[in-house]
């Protein structure tokens, strides 16, 4: 009977392969008749290990029986086509490390994958990149052509799931039973390249401000022609976990092994700063201090600078070092973090609880040195590898302004020509009537996204705002269902037209209701004797957090005379 999933065992042939016994020793396997295996032909009463062993374990296997003869020794993983590590990335496979057979006193055989040995993969699984169908219409039907992306009668050409491992190519052709098509002289493949490309992604510019002047609308912004601040990081400020040592799969155990985030510098940036933090691990899995080195490698995976070995202050709490001696300057993607520079080394924090942005990224100095991506190795998250620095764009940056009102949707910018500023003044507005804007930044032919949208309201000279507000909230009050609150305001002229009333709601899970109050004042100014007799009121429906804004022009209300009040139910 069927009782485990997806599993793997250890195996032993002694007659070259042709017939192979799994091999039991410890840990016992978890079970006796594997679905993995039975999927894939194997029988239905093969055992094997299943579920997740949250680290690396021993195993051992008395092989005494075999003692005088030549056998191979198999490593197998079985899996079905159901879950997978495209349906949880924590699943990642079966690894095998440090094999040895030995004697009493001898080593026989040893292996600890940094070279294959005796080691034979077996079992390769290939995935297809794309397929086309063979017709003179198609790329290279008739003649030698280039085949690029985006030709793809289905799937794709682009390998960016595969950055940092080591890949084989084939091509495979398939014919059918008859030549009524006609003949030809078969697939030919020459001149291939992998090539790999840097995307500049633009930033939408930052601090974007409206200001009402003279019935027009006055737009600001940081102009990214000047130097600004930039920070390089992801995820949010809890480091929640933390990888106790270097994955031995992907880096190696091994003395200048590392961890590294990629960022991608919009515009030439001098770097100043880089912030880590190192955990000290649980009971179980202590950290440690030990010395590291600081590294940034260029889009290319070439190391720019690495610095001395330097000792951590402290575990749990956040190390800058300073780059500004090492003078670097970044554009495009880069990499950075450290190396330990010992057998021993710090663990790295990892914020696991915050969108993962798949940037975490291995470094081994083996063979010339490889970054190599972590995104489905099980070590998915956000690292506590951070930078800062300062842009030093000589100019080239231009911005296109757009508008919409109420309900409506952003189109063509308002300006004609691209503006080489971070000012804007829109003149073609109506005086009662809301606008929303945002930016976009150009550069070298790249376009950001959409800023952050502003909102204005045009009023003739004669429409004044009375508040006592900056605009923001520090703290709020809650008066409680059933209860009022309210704000005193005295006209400096009569009479006085109330166009609209604002609330600020100082609840991010606000959803509620009120009903909204304006009050003519006693004659001394004293708040209303009644609460019942008052000049306006009405219900507002679906608060939200921030300002609430209700337009009473039409209901005519007049303050004659003293004071007034507005407020909440």
């Amino acid at each position: 009977m069927i009782n485990g999933w997806d599993a793997a065992n250890v195996r032993i042939s002694a007659d070259g392969g042709s017939t192979w016994s799994p091999l039991t020793g410890t840990p016992a396997y978890t079970s006796s008749s594997a679905y993995g295996f039975s999927a894939n032909n194997d029988g239905c009463s093969v055992p094997g290990w299943g579920g997740i062993s949250a680290g690396w374990g021993a195993g051992n296997f008395d092989l005494s029986a075999y003692a005088g003869e030549e056998v191979i020794i198999r490593f197998a993983l079985g899996s079905d086509v159901s879950y997978s590590t495209a349906d949880d990335a924590t699943i990642t496979g079966f690894y095998v490390d440090n094999v040895l057979v030995s004697n009493a006193g001898d080593t026989l055989f040893f292996n600890d994958a940094e070279t294959e040995g005796n080691m034979t993969a077996s079992g390769v699984l290939w995935n297809d990149v794309f397929y086309d169908y063979g017709d003179v219409s198609r790329p290279g039907g008739a003649a030698w052509g280039v085949y690029e992306s985006g030709m793809e009668f289905n799937g794709s050409l682009d390998l960016t799931a595969y950055a940092g491992k080591t890949i084989k190519l084939k091509w495979m052709s398939r014919v059918d039973g008859d030549d009524d098509g006609g003949n030809g002289t078969g697939l030919h493949i020459d001149d291939v390249s992998i090539f790999k490309s840097t995307q500049l992604v633009v930033p939408p510019p930052s601090n974007v401000a409206a200001e009402v002047v003279s019935g027009s609308v006055m737009l600001t912004w940081d102009d990214m022609n000047n130097p600004q601040a930039v920070d390089f990081f992801y995820g949010d400020d809890s480091y929640e976990s933390f990888i106790a040592g270097s994955p031995p799969w992907t880096v190696g155990r091994v003395v200048g092994s590392g961890w590294a985030q990629r960022f991608d510098a919009a515009l030439p940036t001098n770097l100043e700063n880089f912030y880590y933090l190192l955990s000290s691990g649980n009971t179980a899995n202590p950290g440690q201090l030990a010395p590291i080195q600081v590294t940034v490698w260029d889009g290319d995976e070439n190391i720019l600078y690495q610095s001395a070995p330097v000792t951590p202050a402290a575990m749990d709490e956040f190390q800058v070092f300073d780059l500004t001696p090492a003078d670097l300057t970044v554009q495009g993607s880069f990499y950075i973090g450290w190396c330990h520079t010992d057998t021993l080394y710090p663990f790295p924090a990892l914020d696991s609880d915050s969108e993962y942005m798949g940037e975490m990224y291995g470094y081994t100095p083996l063979s010339g040195g490889a970054i190599v991506s972590l995104t489905g190795s099980g070590l998915d998250g956000n690292y506590a590898l951070f930078a800062d620095g300062t842009t030093s764009s000589t100019g080239g940056i231009t911005y296109n302004v757009y508008r919409r009102t109420e309900n409506g949707t952003f189109s063509a910018p308002l300006n004609a020509t691209p503006l080489t500023a971070g000012t804007y003044t829109d003149e073609t507005v109506e005086n009662g009537v809301g606008y929303y804007y945002a930016v976009k930044a150009y550069y070298q032919g790249v376009e950001s996204g959409y800023s952050t949208e502003v909102f204005a309201m045009p009023e003739a000279a004669s429409v004044i705002e009375m508040t006592y507000d900056d605009g923001t909230a520090e703290t709020g009050y809650n008066s409680s269902v059933g209860n009022y609150l309210a704000v005193k305001f005295t006209p400096s002229a009569y009479p006085v037209l109330m166009k609209r009333i604002r609330f600020y709601v100082n609840d991010p899970a606000a959803a509620g209701n009120t009903i909204a109050y304006v009050w003519q004042g006693e004659g001394d100014g004293a708040p209303p004797v009644d609460v019942n007799t008052y000049l306006f009121r009405s219900a507002i429906s679906g608060l939200t957090y921030g300002w609430n804004q209700l337009d009473i022009t039409s209901d005519s209300i007049w303050v004659t005379n003293g004071s007034f009040y507005v407020g909440w139910k």
